[in-house]
């Protein structure tokens, strides 16, 4: 039994508390635990500072708590994200019979304000001109690319990948992958990156997919430094991150017309209405609904 696990068990032995956050944090893993660990420890730290138990806490309480989150002048995007964590803290406190109600359960969360919203992402042209790049770069990055920018896979899920997640089914090459939440899933590769997806594995079985420049099993900080290279290379000048990648995907599909469900499919949202949340093309003119709503009617008007 290593360290890790000793740990996690006596917290689940101590008091309520502990066994609540023991609880909610073992549902997680990599960034998304340390994030979460750090806004719960900073409510439990306010709920210490004024006083409070943390499973006696009353809405009231969370609403006073938003509102110094306000008094420090916290953007709507950071305070919604800390809220989010607490609120889920409290929903799975019930479920784990903790305790027996969500002091969260009525409080509105903090609108997020689209202007603070500061998304990654790449427009069509772009993200040819990326693919391009990578392609000329070598095979490693032509997957790469597809992987993240075509596929939509998050960057985790990448880096995790061996030779042996490439699969063969119903006459397509697939990717099977474990997403977030722990559950499988298996996404076709798009033919024009098959060749380029035998040379990277070469051969190979059960080892690292997607390396880093030293052979190695590449992460998230070698992913950045790959993406930050190939899009110099590529003449873009805007930032981007690997997830600004998969934003980039939801838009640019939905640009091109393909249906919210497939999108969402692709992407693998539970909800579309998180699939619309990426959509950074929204309030482009150039989608506007009435352009081809009218320019049928007035096609229709030419043909009499």
């Amino acid at each position: 039994m290593n360290t890790a696990t000793t740990t996690l068990i006596l917290s689940v032995t101590n008091d309520p508390l502990r066994q609540a956050c023991a609880g909610f944090l073992a549902r997680y893993g990599g960034p998304t635990l340390e994030s979460y660990r750090i806004h719960l420890d900073l409510w439990l730290r306010w709920c210490t500072q004024v006083g409070l138990d943390p499973l006696q806490v009353r809405r009231p309480h969370v609403e006073i708590w938003l509102r110094s989150l306000e008094d420090q002048n916290l953007a709507s995007a950071t305070r919604a994200a800390k809220f989010g964590v607490v609120h889920l803290f409290y929903k799975y406190a019930v479920v784990d019979e903790i305790t027996d109600r969500d002091p969260t359960e009525n409080v509105t969360r903090p609108k997020v304000h689209e202007g603070e919203q500061k998304r990654t992402w790449l427009p069509t042209l772009e993200s040819v001109a990326l693919l391009d790049a990578a392609i000329k770069a070598g095979p490693r990055e032509h997957v790469f690319v597809v992987l993240l920018g075509q596929m939509a896979l998050r960057v985790g899920e990448m880096c995790a990948l061996n030779t042996d997640s490439v699969r063969h089914n119903q006459g397509w090459r697939t990717i099977v992958f474990r997403g977030k939440g722990g559950d499988t899933f298996e996404r076709v590769v798009p033919v024009q990156a098959l060749r380029d997806l035998d040379r990277l594995i070469d051969g190979c079985t059960d080892t690292p997919l997607i390396r880093n420049t030293r052979g190695d099993r590449m992460d998230r900080a070698a992913a950045d430094r790959l993406l930050h290279r190939l899009t110099r290379v590529a003449g873009i000048t805007r930032p981007i991150t690997p997830h600004g990648l998969r934003r980039s995907v939801a838009t640019n599909m939905l640009a091109q017309g393909l249906p919210l469900r497939d999108v969402q499919l692709q992407l693998r949202h539970a909800d579309p209405r998180m699939t619309m949340r990426y959509d950074q093309g929204k309030n482009s003119l150039d989608r506007a609904a009435v352009l081809p709503y009218a320019s049928a009617q007035y096609g229709m008007l030419n043909a009499d």
